[in-house]
């Protein structure tokens, strides 16, 4: 067009008409950044000023401005139509919708987050999106990107939960606790450990962090990782430092929230119908107000009786292990002496019995009896 005779009326016309809705048409799932846009907009921006004889200095917004030629942007034209076009394909109630819905779901566990991505990302998408290797050029993740540099966001429905796809949990994210740096740098560990919320890592009460024994047998992670469990990961040790006080498991008063638990925090428990009960040697049965504790001896089939070798609790309340003991005799259970080892045993009712993986024991000897320590927290108990 620079060697026709056109005036800038005709440049115009055919810039906005022909060629804007070309490149709207063939870039539908291409996202151009800023400085792309701006550089495909050069050549036409120094058309147009050739045509009025102005100087290449003059500023782009004589050609922009909608109160004189009006000068349609690609990027103005992008955030119009991709945004647009995006907003349709989630509200979709269609197939559409439900393959944007998989595919929210897939970007969601990838990037780890508690919540649908078009609500909330766990860090800034604009500062981190070159490092995510599988996502640079995602489609959906440049839409949001799009969105959150044109200050556009989705307001979240508290009450359609599974459209949001959150994933409830108690009280703050470790997202929230680390800080996003940490926490986009450690994600894929995290994800792979199903860690998401801080109130995974802490036992019962929720006022003492589990160490890295007792989280690593959580049902939520013992079939997830392998390797030496002995060995503190570093956003282990990078939690630990945030919450707890110094040289101490407890945690500190600002991140003390929920005073009653909910549910056992992927503590084993198993029920007395559970098949494989030769796997399970130490019983936990509510006694009174408290729990107690007992070696599994047989079953009556009838009556539904367990008979249980009583085992007393040997370490301090505040100990995070629990370490048990051979009863030695009690008013609560029978001593019997007639055997090789005298031993304490109680009989009990099946529903009020849980059993304790055996796995999850380590069994030493001591000079007075056999001791069974449990990776237990006491504020399981």
């Amino acid at each position: 067009m620079a060697k026709k005779r056109i005036t800038d009326k005709h440049i115009k016309y055919i810039f906005n008409h022909v060629i804007i809705p070309r490149i709207e048409y063939r870039s539908q799932v291409t996202i151009f950044t800023d400085k792309e846009t701006n550089q495909m907009m050069v050549p036409i921006r120094r058309l147009f000023k050739n045509k009025l004889k102005f100087s290449k200095s003059a500023p782009n917004t004589i050609l922009e401005s909608n109160l004189i030629y009006n000068l349609r942007s690609i990027h103005d034209n992008q955030v119009q139509a991709k945004i647009t076009n995006f907003f349709i394909q989630i509200n979709d109630i269609g197939i559409l919708g439900e393959i944007m819905n998989l595919r929210l779901i897939d970007i969601q566990n990838q990037l780890w987050s508690h919540e649908n991505p078009v609500i909330h990302i766990p860090f800034k998408l604009e500062k981190n999106i070159k490092k995510l290797k599988k996502l640079k050029n995602n489609f959906i993740l440049n839409n949001l990107l799009l969105m959150e540099k044109n200050n556009i966001s989705i307001k979240k429905d508290n009450i359609q939960i599974e459209k949001n796809k959150k994933i409830i949990g108690e009280g703050k994210t470790i997202a929230e606790i680390v800080g996003e740096t940490i926490f986009f740098k450690h994600r894929k560990f995290l994800r792979s450990l199903n860690l998401l919320y801080i109130d995974q890592v802490l036992d019962m009460d929720g006022k003492t962090l589990l160490t890295w024994c007792q989280l690593y047998s959580r049902k939520f992670i013992q079939n997830t990782v392998s390797g030496n469990q002995h060995i503190q990961p570093a956003i282990y040790n990078i939690i630990k430092e945030i919450i707890c006080e110094e040289n101490s498991l407890s945690l500190k008063s600002q991140f003390i929230q929920q005073p009653v638990t909910s549910h056992l925090k992927g503590f084993n428990l198993m029920p007395i119908i559970f098949p494989n009960i030769e796997q399970y040697q130490i019983v936990m049965y509510k006694e009174g107000s408290s729990l107690a504790f007992g070696r599994f001896l047989n079953i009556n089939e009838v009556n539904q009786q367990i008979k249980i070798q009583h085992l007393v609790r040997k370490s301090d309340v505040n100990e995070k292990n629990l370490i048990l003991e051979f009863c030695k005799g009690c008013n609560r259970g029978i001593f019997s002496s007639s055997l090789s080892k005298p031993i304490c045993y109680l009989s009990i009712s099946s529903h009020n019995v849980f059993f304790i993986r055996h796995n999850s024991l380590k069994r030493n000897s001591f000079k007075e009896g056999l001791t069974c320590l449990a990776r237990l927290a006491l504020g399981v108990l």
